[in-house]
């Protein structure tokens, strides 16, 4: 199991930022649904989004209030969850189907591997599929359709990783840690994801079968 700088001890709220902050994720998901209500509804796609971004903020409070393996699972199923949903998602907006299934699998399949790797960085290497897709999507939509949205979540993507790296020695000046910002930031990359999702389907590409 992780340990966060701000856990000194046993109880619910040993982790009050950590836990609290994950209320971004709700926010997130209200402010999304109401952007999706203005570009004619959310589409079961986003809609499913939509229910993993609260679970996210749920499961993760539920791992900074209880700190067990089962609290892990439920902090780790959503996020990988809608990483996936997201990318098959949106790739499927411009792809055909089978690119877009290969290039999912492939994603996930990466993603599974960084889990693997050595707990450098306080573990953070395991968003760095995630960090380089949004980057690669993001790059390509300013450059292409000067949609700026997912550029922005990757930066606040990176810069979340950088806090949630630094936890551990953050205790030595802030006994609360900066993990509490790496959820703040990330409930600004769930929300502009699923806002240039949103945004896609409403003028989407014609992608083939």
């Amino acid at each position: 199991m992780p340990s966060y700088c701000e856990r000194g001890g046993p109880g619910l709220l040993a982790e009050p930022f950590n836990t609290f902050s994950n209320l971004a994720f709700v926010i997130a998901a209200l402010a999304a649904w109401v952007f999706a209500r203005r570009h004619g509804g959310p589409s079961a796609g986003v809609a499913v989004l939509l229910g993993l971004a609260v679970a996210i903020g749920v499961g993760s409070a539920l791992l900074h209030m209880f700190a067990t393996p089962w609290a892990r699972v439920s902090d780790l199923v959503p996020i990988v969850g809608f990483q996936i949903v997201f990318l098959g998602l949106y790739l499927r907006t411009e792809l055909p189907l089978a690119r877009t299934l290969g290039l999912t699998a492939l994603f996930s399949m990466a993603t599974l591997a960084a889990g693997w790797l050595p707990a450098v960085l306080n573990g953070s290497l395991f968003y760095l599929p995630a960090l380089l897709i949004v980057g690669a999507l993001g790059i390509h939509a300013w450059c292409r359709d000067g949609q700026r949205g997912l550029f922005i979540a990757s930066g606040l993507l990176l810069a979340g990783l950088v806090f949630r790296t630094l936890d551990p020695w953050a205790c030595a000046s802030f006994p609360h840690g900066s993990h509490f910002l790496w959820h703040l930031l990330n409930g600004g990359v769930v929300y502009l994801s699923m806002a240039a999702l949103i945004t896609k389907k409403a003028a989407p590409v014609r992608a083939p079968l």
